[in-house]
């Protein structure tokens, strides 16, 4: 049974031990019984998962399943625990499917039977949050391993060792989710348990070391990881023959992090010694003599010792070419490690077949993890030396390979979504449907049995549970059967096709897809600087830009720090403001390189990489200007800038192939109705907290006054204290002027506002927004960017007066993706809709990704908190140009309302980009 030690013994313990160390959960969960025949039946299970023989397993289970059922009923213990047993087998064979249903029966048997907190009951929901986990399920796996935990906690002592190991669960499932600051002190406790409750030395306290060295170690805390890993080292050698693989890995664990804290010298020792424990204790081509081979060799290229790299690089690349599959990714990082060998050497042109090799490999098998990323980038790289060196032509098959790779190490989570959002408007068929399961579970089967490889190879070939070639037969068998699907797919449904396995695009179709007033700047972030790709109809360049991309990250923090208005007012008279110099130098970094090919557009087409996601490009000053760094007294000069938004309308996309997929696919919303507004929320802040809306004056102090807030401070882990937040928020009720103004824009009805009292979240899921052209929400913004916590982002709306699932005030993330929409544009009139978890994230926040899924086109963001008048203005001109000029595009309108703000001499901060900068159009701005 999937307890703890299976967990979080994943990377570290032999699939054998493993086994062992489920089968002694599973008896510890469902108690001791009588010592007859089928005692003997559980005692030969418990054998056969030791020994990994888990067909004969899986047989065993079944007879025992047929047997409870007859003797006592399927509503029994005894049916319960065969049921668990089965799905234990189920899911060590890779049968995940079945093990979710055999041990969602188990729980449900175990909790009709059992008393309410029984630890049947815990252990069962946490094998359940095991199965959720291993398919990617997290969120309901947080879910299920919380309830154990409680479960737990209320049945058994504090100091019991079951809390340790949920502790640890939920911790392993929190790392899963990027969320190691939240784990670590849950694997502090665990430990702690553990240290109290076991003798010295034992080894399951080495386990809780190694968890929560690696936390520390996701949170880039290398130096304090250290400790962690020595003392692991300790424990083994105390414990176990200094020859044992066990040490070895301790010993590469210390080596590893050594070389990510930058101390390769230290580290050299470690890897030394684990490559030579591995080569006496293991046979001759084992994996892990690979794996060891590969990190010595990694630090000794730091080293500055290539050719002794290269011939530990190339043991074991022969190693794993004979037992590795042809596409392994361990095959391309090692391929990938000798092409950094040859760059180092200067051979570029060596680098670049080798790289090639790595990168190709990994487009084949479809992949995206980050290693694969990194081998495209690394590419691109190499590619730019090489096509210097040979002075290669712009359309020539080098720099096409860059264009290619560049995209697809770009790939990012939102413009995933944005094709799977586009293909629901491409086909309404049930056979595509069918299709669409089948391939998802042909891609889950392949998943599984590439982990039951990669597990397999590194058990003795007589202690494995069955053949490699038996599970490498399985994958190719689960490859064909993708494959047919997909030429299935491509020939009843090519533009779907075309979504679920975007192609990247040539520069030609590329160009294809814009008008002669279009142009589009390209942005790669590699592993050595930053690249851009300008492209119109008539031409395409690339360049690489002269500054790293640290000082451009560097420059962006810089300037949006000075775009809060919070931190002005903080700083009085000595605060800094926007500095013009650093925005005119980084357009001469961005974008002058390319700039001979803008002559004669209008509308640029952004597609940024790390640090630029988080600075609306319409903030860069095109020229130098006459007071670089102004003062307070000189607010006036920033109207006079010359900003970039003078000269072209903007717009954003998350990728080319999001370019393609709104623009040739999506098409035009056919929903009936123009327009749907949610504004004004209640939420019964308490008397005296709200500011009064009245006639005050206009001015930086006014703005900052009505600005609106995000309110980090009321999440409390996982969850929000809503009740305080409600409480605090402050209400909007200018934003009734500001729905009320665009619905008369868009000559919609009274009727298509929900405002105050109406304007729910369960309104919101009861409105078939389908049928609206323009969904508008007008109301607080919660962020992930700025919450202390792991709430999801989300938009605050009236609160209930009884909180529930369906309604509790907050449309978060994920409700927001469950809706269905056919939007044109969705807009998102709150604070710090676009900006990203920090600077460098993606320009998307979740709220953004989220109404991509639900079916928006192009969305209306904001990159930080603005005030509520600012707000309603631009919003407004928005509209009022598209209805006196429908040829318009989106870019273009918000365009319009950005100079109609920044004109405004009566207020001298109007030209201050917080206040007309704010929003950028994400999306097909058509």
């Amino acid at each position: 049974m999937p307890r703890e030690p299976f967990l979080t013994g994943l990377r570290f313990a032999s699939p054998a031990v493993r086994l062992l160390l489920i089968a002694a959960a599973f008896l510890a969960a469902v108690g001791v019984a009588r010592a007859d025949d089928t005692e003997k039946r559980y005692d030969e299970l418990t054998r056969l998962s030791r020994d990994g023989q888990l067909t004969q397993g899986a047989a065993n289970t079944q007879w025992l399943v047929d047997e409870a059922r007859a003797k006592f009923g399927e509503m029994s213990l005894p049916y319960a625990r065969a049921l668990s047993w089965q799905a234990y087998f189920s899911q060590a064979r890779g049968r995940w499917d079945q093990a979710e249903a055999q041990f969602e029966r188990a729980l449900a048997i175990y909790e009709n039977l059992r008393p309410p907190g029984h630890p049947d009951i815990a252990t069962a929901t946490n094998n359940l949050g095991f199965i959720y986990q291993n398919s990617d399920r997290l969120d309901q796996a947080e879910t299920m391993y919380k309830r154990a935990l409680a479960l737990r906690e209320a049945a058994v002592p504090r100091s019991d060792l079951a809390i340790a190991e949920s502790l640890n669960n939920l911790a392993q499932c929190y790392k899963r989710q990027g969320r190691p600051a939240e784990a670590a002190p849950l694997h502090r406790r665990a430990l702690e348990l553990r240290l109290q409750a076991l003798p010295a030395g034992h080894l399951s306290i080495a386990q809780s070391l190694i968890n929560l060295g690696s936390t520390l170690e996701l949170q880039g805390l290398f130096d304090e990881a250290v400790p962690f890993y020595e003392k692991v080292l300790e424990l083994r050698l105390a414990a176990l023959n200094r020859q044992h693989p066990d040490v070895a890995a301790a010993l590469g664990k210390l080596g590893e992090i050594h070389f990510k804290r930058g101390d390769f010298a230290k580290a050299e020792p470690y890897l030394k010694d684990a490559v030579e424990i591995r080569y006496r204790t293991q046979q001759a081509g084992h994996i892990d003599i690979a794996t060891a081979l590969s990190a010595r060799a990694h630090n000794l290229i730091e080293l500055k010792r290539l050719e002794d790299a290269k011939s530990l690089l190339r043991n074991a690349l022969a190693i794993q070419q004979v037992i590795l599959p042809p596409l392994h990714p361990s095959i391309a990082r090692t391929q990938a490690l000798l092409a950094t060998v040859a760059r180092r050497e200067g051979d570029t042109a060596q680098a670049l077949a080798l790289m090639r090799v790595a990168a190709v490999s990994q487009v084949a098998r479809g992949k995206t993890e980050d290693l694969a990323l990194q081998h495209y980038a690394e590419f691109v790289g190499i590619a730019w030396e090489e096509a210097i060196r040979t002075k290669a032509a712009p359309d020539s098959a080098l720099i096409a390979e860059a264009f290619e790779m560049a995209q697809r190490a770009g790939q990012t989570d939102t413009a995933a979504t944005i094709t799977r959002m586009s293909s629901r408007f491409s086909a309404r068929d049930e056979g595509l449907a069918t299709l669409m399961q089948q391939r998802q579970r042909t891609d889950d089967d392949q998943r599984v049995l590439e982990q039951e490889y990669n597990l397999t190879i590194a058990v003795p070939l007589a202690d494995r549970p069955r053949p490699l070639k038996a599970i490498q037969d399985d994958i190719d068998a689960a490859a064909r059967n993708r494959t047919r699907i997909d030429i299935e797919l491509q020939t009843r449904f090519p533009s779907y096709a075309q979504l679920i396995a975007p192609e990247a695009l040539t520069s030609e179709q590329a160009r294809d897809l814009l008008s002669p007033k279009d142009a589009v700047l390209m942005y790669f972030c590699g592993t050595d600087g930053m690249y851009v790709w300008a492209l119109t109809r008539q031409a395409s360049v690339w360049r690489k830009l002269e500054r790293a991309t640290s000082e451009v990250r560097n420059d962006v923090a810089a300037l949006r720090k000075t775009l809060d208005i919070d931190g002005i007012l903080a700083g009085g008279t000595t605060a800094a403001l926007f500095d013009l110099g650093t925005a005119h130098g980084l357009y001469r970094t961005l974008i002058a390189p390319v700039e001979p090919v803008l002559a004669g557009r209008d509308n640029l087409i952004f597609v940024p990489c790390g640090p630029l996601t988080s600075l609306p490009p319409q903030v860069l000053v095109r020229t130098p200007p006459a007071v670089p760094s102004p003062s307070l007294r000189q607010v006036a000069e920033y109207r006079t800038a010359d900003w970039l938004v003078n000269s072209f309308a903007i717009s954003i996309m998350p990728s080319l192939a999001s370019f393609r997929a709104l623009r040739s696919i999506a098409g035009k919303s056919t929903a009936p109705l123009p327009f749907v507004g949610f504004g004004n929320p209640i939420f019964q802040a308490k008397a005296g907290s709200a500011l009064q809306p009245g006639g005050a004056p206009s001015g930086l102090q006014t703005i900052a006054a009505t600005q609106r807030k995000s309110y980090n401070a009321f999440w409390r882990g996982a969850s929000v204290d809503v009740d305080a937040l409600s409480r605090a928020l402050v209400p909007l009720p200018e934003t009734e002027t500001e729905l009320k103004q665009i619905a008369a824009t868009l000559k919609a009805p009274p009727t298509s506002l929900y405002l105050g009292g109406a304007a729910t979240e369960a309104q919101v899921k009861s409105t078939d927004l389908s049928r609206y052209r323009v969904v508008y929400f007008a109301t607080h913004g919660l962020v992930a960017g700025e919450l202390d916590g792991l709430g999801e982002p989300a938009l605050a709306l009236s609160r209930p007066t009884s909180a529930s699932e369906l309604d509790d005030g907050l449309l978060t993330a994920s409700e927001v993706s469950r809706l269905s929409l056919n939007a044109d544009w969705v807009i998102l009139s709150a604070c710090n809709t676009a900006d990203g978890d920090a600077i460098g994230a993606e320009a998307l926040s979740g709220l953004a990704k989220s109404f991509f899924h639900a079916g928006a086109r192009a969305l209306l963001v904001s990159h930080w908190r603005i005030a509520s008048e600012t707000t309603v203005g631009l919003s407004t001109a928005v509209f009022a140009a598209t209805a006196a000029d429908p040829k318009l595009s989106k870019a273009q309108a918000l365009r319009q309302a950005m100079r109609l703000t920044m004109a405004n001499e009566k207020d001298p901060w109007s030209g201050y980009p917080t206040f007309w900068a704010p929003f950028v159009v994400v999306g097909d701005s058509g």
